[in-house]
């Protein structure tokens, strides 16, 4: 298991409560020790304060926040900062996850954010192989569970009729060298067809510049010029052979 540590840096605002702060740690805490969530991808969570190299600060923020961002509607990862902060306004339920039906629930649509940004700050990317620039025979079938990295905040229409999901499945895994790694479009731990004739071109055109390297560091040794004056030598004191014939001429 991967540690990750994190904290808790939630403070009370004109839209957020010392209660509503509450609320929120105990649920972050609950849903990154769901056996269901990152967990089951290979990650230990642990609360503590101070910096290590795989450490988030997690805050439930005011509005305020997301509009200096330019990121009204939305949570967000700040990457810079190694912080996740929680839209309080999609927190209440305002997201259109919640408001067309998504996540009728509000406590799986909490979920969602949580391991969602959380994917971000393990290195995930938006996207899935539901959406536009895939083509449509490689998407997900109908009836699977979204990917928790789909940005499900937009609502039904974004998954394309997917199943809502708050969890993190293969589809999402997608940072290479992960011991769960898939790739985004085949759903694959092996190698593409194209990648690996890729390599075999690449591994044929450097054994064939290593010979060509070896064969000119063995001339610049004198290898050549040797050559070259024993053959001179023999060709002066052989009989001299027609170059038509073959034949000896005396």
């Amino acid at each position: 298991m991967e540690p990750i540590s994190f904290s808790l840096s939630s403070v009370p605002a004109a839209d957020i409560s010392s209660a509503d702060i509450d609320e929120f740690n105990v649920f972050v805490r609950r849903s990154l020790a769901d056996p269901m969530g990152w967990p089951a991808h290979g990650y230990l969570f642990i609360e503590k304060k101070g910096a290590s190299p795989r450490h988030v600060s997690i805050a439930l923020s005011p509005m305020s926040v997301f509009s200096d961002a330019g990121m009204e509607g939305f949570s967000f990862y700040d990457p810079s900062r190694a912080e996740i902060h929680i839209n309080v306004s999609n927190w209440r339920g305002a997201s259109p996850a919640s408001r067309d039906g998504l996540y009728p629930d509000i406590w799986r649509y909490r979920l969602y954010m949580i391991n969602h940004e959380m994917g971000h700050h393990l290195g995930h990317l938006n996207g899935s192989r539901i959406d536009h620039f895939i083509p449509a025979d490689e998407r997900l079938p109908a009836g699977s569970r979204c990917p928790v990295m789909t940005q499900q905040t937009r609502g039904t229409a974004w998954c394309r009729g997917l199943e809502a999901n708050p969890y993190p499945i293969a589809e999402d895994l997608l940072v290479i060298g992960h011991p769960s790694s898939k790739q985004m479009r085949g759903g694959a731990s092996s190698m593409s067809g194209s990648s690996l004739i890729l390599l075999l071109i690449i591994g044929l055109l450097l054994l064939l510049g290593l010979m060509w390297l070896g064969q000119n560091i063995w001339k610049r040794l004198g290898y050549g010029g040797f050559r070259a004056e024993m053959s001179h030598h023999e060709v002066s004191h052989a009989p001299y052979f027609s170059l038509t014939r073959g034949t000896t001429l005396l």
